[in-house]
């Protein structure tokens, strides 16, 4: 049952193909067949089936149907654990198309709000500095609250999906880091330092570039003048897996703040600098969904390490 319960948690969302193969080990059905939200989702062998409805809060979310000879306790076990896996699935798709949608409507609200500020500014009399500095004031917040939006927007995303990995080379994912963030680091006269290497993971190009550039966003932030952001490559004390570790050069970063960080909305330095606080928090949720794993600690002798730890390919 335990490989039953792992193929419905796997990265990328359910196995059902997997599921089902399971399914036929438990109980010793010959052949098998998944429906799931009304789709057939994987199928096995052929034969006479017997059905078993998969029921999670009253609603029926889809149907296992097996060999009329299988121990229909047994069966009912399995399609109960199948029926929590449906449901699960049922509301991360009915959450993505409503986070979808109402984003797309509040971002269209905000537009619509802005351009009407700036053009009733642009009708204002030149001589009424405190007309235009209010409307411009107005304009600043709206801008905000956009952004704000596609924060949570982009947390929520991140938080509710599963990601498909592949084998993945990480030296492509450090020259896309390096070529997105060419700019930034010129403008902050900074460096951004990336190794050579042939090393290969589980994962995602597009996940784990976004993942690495919020953290050098972070370190731009907060690194000051000047930064260095360095990243290396090492294997990690399980050797199941690599670690990348992203270190600047900002001033000391107290090691009981190393969850913290990761926290939604949390904001060490208050208000002193930009932003919403949602940008580790949303990065830790990829690496999750990429079946990784995401710490923080202090670098020596000063600034932020952050290490982010994906099982190794090849």
């Amino acid at each position: 049952m335990q490989e039953l319960v792992l193929a419905l948690r796997a990265v990328g969302g359910p196995d059902w193909k997997s599921a089902l193969q399971n399914i036929l080990r438990i109980t010793g059905a010959t052949a098998g067949r998944l429906l799931v939200q009304g789709k057939e989702v994987a199928v096995e062998g052929s034969g006479e089936l017997l059905p078993f409805p998969l029921v999670s809060g009253g609603r029926l979310v889809g149907l296992l149907e097996l060999t009329t000879s299988v121990d229909p306790g047994q069966a009912e076990a399995c399609a109960a654990v199948l029926a929590v896996g449906a449901q699960c699935q049922g509301l991360s798709v009915s959450f993505e198309q409503f986070r979808k949608g109402s984003a797309h409507d509040i971002r269209g609200s905000i537009a619509r709000a802005s351009n009407l500020i700036q053009m009733l500014a642009r009708r204002l009399p030149a001589a009424d500095e405190e007309s235009s500095r209010l409307a411009a004031f107005a304009v600043q917040q709206l801008a905000e609250g956009e952004q704000l939006l596609k924060d949570l927007s982009a947390f929520t995303h991140a938080a509710t999906q599963s990601i498909a990995v592949e084998e993945l080379a990480l030296q492509g994912v450090f020259d896309t880091l390096s070529y997105n963030q060419r700019r930034k680091i010129q403008e902050a006269g900074g460096r951004l330092v990336t190794p050579k290497t042939e090393a290969r993971v589980w994962g995602s190009e597009t996940p784990l570039v976004d993942v690495l550039e919020r953290v050098v966003d972070n370190s731009l932030l907060y690194a000051g003048e000047n930064p260095v952001i360095a990243l290396a490559v090492e294997a990690d004390s399980r050797n199941s897996h690599l670690r990348v570790t992203i270190t600047d050069s900002g001033p000391v970063f107290e090691q009981e703040y190393q969850e913290r960080i990761f926290e939604p909305f949390c904001r060490l330095h208050g208000k002193k600098f930009p932003g919403h606080g949602l940008g580790l928090s949303t990065a830790r949720k990829l690496v999750e969904g990429m079946g990784g794993e995401m710490r923080a600690r202090p670098a020596s002798p000063a600034g932020l390490a952050v290490e982010v730890a994906l099982r190794r390919a090849g």
